[in-house]
């Protein structure tokens, strides 16, 4: 609610000198009045219809489904095609066929710059939904949600198609994306985990040969003009392509109609953007379950890619006033991100006393986090000198981030980043409609104007409560929404902001030596590793055994879910970093007290009775604090999240952390002190 007043009340001084948070005032404006009506601006339909026909429009393709004298007998062409898929992408945030994002080019040369990045198919869920004995629960989930959509928007269409109609298309449509989801067009995520093997350029010519259901100038031309990027004039541009197999395979397969229904490819276009727009289907309406692809929580926004914006569409129709200006405020922070974070940044830090002493404080803290991970390493004797020489780069040449890029406290600089933003109407729905390929063109005009790549770069809101390592950056960033409590206080002793902050810092730092991070050198170049052949069969051995930990976790009654334990693997990265933050945190704060003395016992007649070595970890404990999750939403984050669910994010890192059993008086073999453990860039002894 912080955010919402900060903007009202500048709406109430209505002295802004600034056209960038003039745009902002104005959409936030356009938000609360149709949220405040939104049931009333969808009864008709014609949203929906408006986003459906626009397509239509562009592509010059038709639903199938609702045009009954229309049946594609081969897929579209390619220049066609890539119109589409362009289109989905870029202007409404819907990757089909292929995901098309920039990035850091993946080459070891200063300066970096950026590249085009083209990877495999996206689909309505995450890939995970769709495997092993999960299929089964999401085909029925899928089947009973996707039919109820189909029957809504059937009605605006005012078209009466029979259950058996809809019953068959939206099965085909849910065939198709199991078929998508397979080894023979998805590649799968253990083997993703390997970055260097996605280092694959291609100029036109050669990805038509590879790729050709896609005319591939048109379809990269496409995307910078439907952002309102300068157009391509190098004939020798290139893009990287991730995944080649199975695109490749795709490619060949999709065009063959025995294997690939072109008139279920297109309906299953036009489908995916209903389904992404569904909250704009009158009732009777469904919302489709909470797996959407953009979900991202946890310590540790990490990607390879831009990430599109959250789906705002998802939340059910507001009613209560304060609900709304949240609502729209968060808005602004999804698709305005530094307008958001100016007018945060005045709120909190008012002046640039208080803007240096957030810095200040909480650099500090930061700093002595990297002194103490790089004590952790100096002491591994399975790290052999060349390969700690490589690890000590990383720290010294990592750049961190805290609370704000200094571009946006300049109005002249803030309103030139937002100088290309026009709003063609002044209702909410345009704005979105201008606001999501304008996010495009701020990361698409870097290939045109041939940028260099900004290691200072936040790449996310600095409104959002998160932290987050970036490898092709080799950076950390501590935006302003987590430096507040209960992570972050300046009065707080040292112990609880060490334990709070310091471990988010030292969870981020550890990204950097996780199994995605030692892919990346100290520049944010992509290699096979920084380490040495030996170096990293010891590091192997050692994200093994936490692999094989958490994979135990039982967190679900085994007869009712399956899988029913951790995914060891694909949570490997977040474990490794939880287990080396806390122990690097833990080492800055005795490094702090060892300096500084210790501070007094709190004055409370209960937090009396805790030394600080225990306020540590109560505090470590209290950033995973929340409310008991239901099965199904430990379910879904088995499946999807790179993250272990919060109690086995305690729990797991403390059983490895001997000082903890130190502080508690733990017995030793006990559940929290056993005597076996995984020793995470610390010595085993």
């Amino acid at each position: 609610m912080k955010m919402a007043n900060a903007m009202e009340a500048l709406i109430a001084k209505n002295n802004t000198n600034s056209t960038a948070i003039t745009k902002l005032l104005n959409f936030y404006s356009a938000c609360k009045v149709a949220q405040t009506d939104m049931a009333s601006l969808i009864t008709n339909g014609s949203q929906i219809l408006n986003i459906i026909n626009g397509f239509k429009t562009y592509t010059g393709l038709v639903f199938p489904l609702y045009e009954p004298n229309q049946n594609y007998t081969a897929l579209p062409n390619p220049t066609t095609l890539a119109k589409a898929l362009a289109y989905l992408s870029v202007k409404t945030g819907v990757d089909t066929l292929v995901s098309p994002f920039v990035d850091v080019e993946p080459v070891d040369l200063k300066p970096m710059k950026y590249k085009v990045w083209i990877d495999q198919n996206t689909l309505t869920y995450d890939k995970s939904y769709y495997q092993g004995k999960t299929f089964n629960i999401t085909k029925n989930t899928y089947l009973n949600t996707t039919i109820m959509l189909m029957k809504s928007f059937s009605a605006v269409m005012k078209m009466n198609l029979n259950d058996a109609t809809i019953s068959s298309i939206v099965n085909d449509f849910f065939t198709l994306e199991y078929t998508l989801a397979s080894a023979t067009y998805s590649t799968p995520d253990d083997v993703r985990r390997k970055f260097k093997r996605w280092d694959n350029p291609m100029n036109f010519t050669t990805a038509t040969s590879n790729f050709n259901f896609i005319d591939w100038p048109t379809y990269v031309n496409e995307i910078f003009a439907l952002t309102n990027s300068p157009p391509l004039t190098d004939n020798t541009f290139t893009a990287i392509f991730m995944e080649v197999d199975v695109v490749k395979q795709l490619s060949m397969d999709i065009q063959v109609a025995a294997k690939f229904s072109p008139n279920l490819i297109v309906n299953y276009l036009f489908f995916r953007l209903l389904s992404a727009y569904q909250q704009f289907v009158p009732q009777p309406q469904s919302l489709m379950p909470d797996v959407s692809i953009n979900d991202f929580t946890g310590l540790g926004i990490r990607s390879k890619r831009y990430r599109p914006p959250p789906n705002i569409w998802a939340r059910k129709v507001l009613d209560v006033e304060d609900d709304i200006k949240s609502a729209c405020a968060y808005d602004t922070q999804v698709y305005l991100q530094y307008a958001n974070a100016r007018i945060f940044t005045d709120y909190l830090y008012p002046n640039q006393t208080s803007r240096d002493n957030i810095r200040s404080k909480v650099g500090k803290i930061i700093r002595n986090i990297l002194s103490a991970f790089q004590g952790m390493l100096d002491q591994l004797e399975w790290l052999d000198l060349e390969s700690k020489s490589a690890a000590f780069d990383k720290v010294g040449n990592l750049t961190v981030n805290i609370a704000y890029p200094d571009f946006i406290t300049d109005d002249t600089q803030l309103d030139q980043y937002y100088n290309k933003l026009t709003f063609s109407a002044n209702d909410y729905f345009t704005m979105i409609s201008d606001l999501t390929p304008f996010n495009y063109y701020l990361q698409y005009s870097r290939i045109t104007n041939n940028a260099i790549v900004d290691h200072k770069d936040f790449l996310g809101a600095p409104g959002t409560v998160n932290a987050w390592y970036q490898p092709e950056l080799n950076s950390i960033t501590f935006p302003e929404g987590i430096l507040r409590q209960p992570y972050f206080d300046p009065d707080w002793p040292a112990s609880i902001n060490y334990g709070a902050m310091g471990l988010v810092a030292g969870h981020e730092l550890s990204h950097g030596y996780d199994d995605g991070g030692v892919q990346y050198n100290a520049y944010g170049g992509l290699v096979d590793s920084w380490m040495t052949p030996e170096s990293y069969g010891n590091f192997t051995e050692m994200a093994e055994c936490v692999i094989n930990e958490y994979g135990n976790f039982t967190a679900l009654d085994c007869n009712q879910y399956q899988p029913c334990k951790l995914n060891g693997d694909n949570t490997q990265g977040e474990n490794i970093a939880d287990n080396g933050g806390i122990h690097s945190s833990y080492r800055a704060y005795r490094n702090h007290i060892a300096l500084n003395g210790p501070d007094p016992l709190l004055p409370d007649l209960v937090f009396s009775q805790f030394n600080h070595d225990q306020l540590f970890f109560l505090s470590f404990a209290q950033v995973w604090c929340q409310a008991p999750a239901k099965p199904d939403a430990i379910y879904k984050q088995i499946l999807t999240d790179p993250h272990s669910p919060s109690l086995y994010r305690i729990f797991g890192t403390l059983q490895n952390f001997p000082a903890f059993r130190s502080a508690f008086n733990c017995p030793l073999g006990s559940a929290y002190a056993p005597k076996d453990h995984c020793s995470v860039w610390v010595p085993s002894s």
